[in-house]
């Protein structure tokens, strides 16, 4: 135990299949256009010797509908159980199927941009599906991220106080103005706190931001007006992976990145807080980073998705050129 008992870690959930949107308020899915990714998930477990299959859960947003067209994180997409075409299984849970179309995965569009572990900005995958869903979903345009200070992140999913919804949960949060600056996630009063703890936590950050390019992050916080951690402020969490980072304008409303991993609490802190607050011992994220769809490996996959066949829509300012992007403005 140091100090005050509060000792922080690290803890980077992108090989994760699945970060929900703890605090988070409702929100229809056609409204949002969220949908569900339902998913087996394969891992070897050591003791027993053998391989297990468990339920995974992921979050995604239309962007197109002809054909239906979803893009989520492509983490989400590590180790899954195989259908008989190779394909990954998969259920879209809060989509219906058109009786006489059933929506049936046809392509995946992924990689192209490098190892996300080191390459940030290659978080995303396109799902191109056969079929039609039974009624009408609303695509989402693909927009430019410069100059945004707000986002509506939405997305699937519930720590332990809270309970699972057929829709998503959504929060508007303002957008970290300096994804490489560790202050503006924890300040430094916690510092004071457990100077040990703190200063692992300071490391760790600085190493995982030095692999990659923070250049290709958008990132929120859970910082009050007091400049103080807050479990009630909403945040992305296990359940939320590819869930959307929306902005509105007179326009209409656009995508711009998509939930990719988060950092979280260390468990003993969790303990000591849920003893003090009521705070879920699962409810630990204090800052989440979103993927933009505008930056160079991501535009790489988008147009691998595009000669794929996939149905992307893009608002005015997307960075994306050529015939297929300017026919898929709308």
């Amino acid at each position: 135990m140091y100090g005050a008992g509060i000792f922080w870690i690290l803890s980077f959930c992108i090989v994760q299949p699945a970060l929900a949107l703890t605090a988070g308020s409702f929100r229809s899915g056609h409204e949002t256009s969220v949908v569900k990714l339902q998913t087996n998930t394969i891992a070897w477990n050591k003791r027993a010797g053998e391989y297990w299959v468990y339920d995974s859960t992921c979050s995604a947003v239309v962007v197109g509908t002809n054909p239906f067209t979803v893009l989520t994180a492509s983490h989400c997409l590590n180790n899954l159980q195989a259908e008989d075409n190779g394909l990954p299984f998969m259920k879209l849970t809060n989509v219906v199927s058109h009786p006489d179309h059933p929506l049936k995965l046809a392509k995946v569009i992924r990689h192209g941009g490098g190892d996300i572990r080191v390459n940030f900005g290659a978080d995303i995958a396109f799902l191109i599906f056969d079929g039609a869903p039974q009624t009408k979903w609303r695509p989402v345009p693909l927009g430019s991220s410069k100059n945004k200070t707000k986002t509506l992140i939405c997305g699937f999913g519930y720590s332990a106080n809270e309970t699972e919804g057929e829709d998503p949960r959504c929060g508007t949060k303002t957008l970290v103005a300096d994804v490489s600056e560790f202050e503006t996630f924890l300040p430094t009063q916690y510092e004071r706190v457990d100077e040990d703890g703190y200063f692992r936590l300071r490391r760790a950050f600085d190493l995982k931001h030095r692999r990659g390019d923070v250049a290709d992050l958008l990132a929120v916080n859970r910082l009050n007006s007091q400049n103080e951690y807050d479990h009630t402020l909403p945040i992305p969490k296990f359940g939320d992976s590819g869930g959307p980072w929306l902005t509105r304008d007179e326009a209409g409303t656009r995508v711009v990145a998509l939930t990719s991993f988060t950092n979280d609490l260390s468990e003993e802190t969790v303990r000591q807080s849920a003893a003090k607050n009521t705070m879920a011992e699962d409810d630990a994220p204090f800052a989440a980073y979103g993927v933009k769809l505008d930056n160079p490996s991501a535009l790489k996959i988008i147009r691998n998705a595009l000669h794929a066949g996939a149905d992307i829509r893009f608002a005015d300012g997307f960075p994306l050129v050529g015939p297929q992007a300017d026919a898929a403005r709308p």
